[in-house]
């Protein structure tokens, strides 16, 4: 009894640990930002409803060599708005759904 209990409980973990990575990731503050090779973005900052600033490694989606989009220099000019303007903005990785990357968006926050 014990046993199957036990594994309904890893499971569950399992289950809702892989659908809260899937989530949008609201940065209310954003520290630090750099870019890295292969269309990623690793930023610093403090998630909505935390007091410590987190550091995450994004992959950005987006990416197409014939397109001409860069994806990292497009979430680049966001995450600068969001960090001159600290409150007034929140800087947003959105999961693109089907594909393993994000997307970046800034709100604006009402005052």
């Amino acid at each position: 009894m014990t046993r199957q209990l036990a594994r309904l409980v890893v499971f569950a973990v399992l289950v809702l640990s892989s659908r809260l990575a899937a989530a949008d990731t609201a940065y209310d503050t954003v520290d630090a930002a750099e870019e890295r090779p292969f269309a990623s973005i690793i930023i610093t900052g403090i998630v909505a409803g935390q007091g410590t600033p987190t550091t995450t490694t994004y992959s950005l989606a987006g990416v197409s060599s014939t397109s001409g989009i860069d994806p990292a220099a497009r979430c680049d000019r966001m995450v600068l708005l969001a960090m001159s303007k600290p409150g007034k903005f929140q800087l947003v990785m959105v999961p693109v759904p089907g594909v393993s990357g994000f997307d970046c968006k800034l709100v604006v926050r009402t005052p």
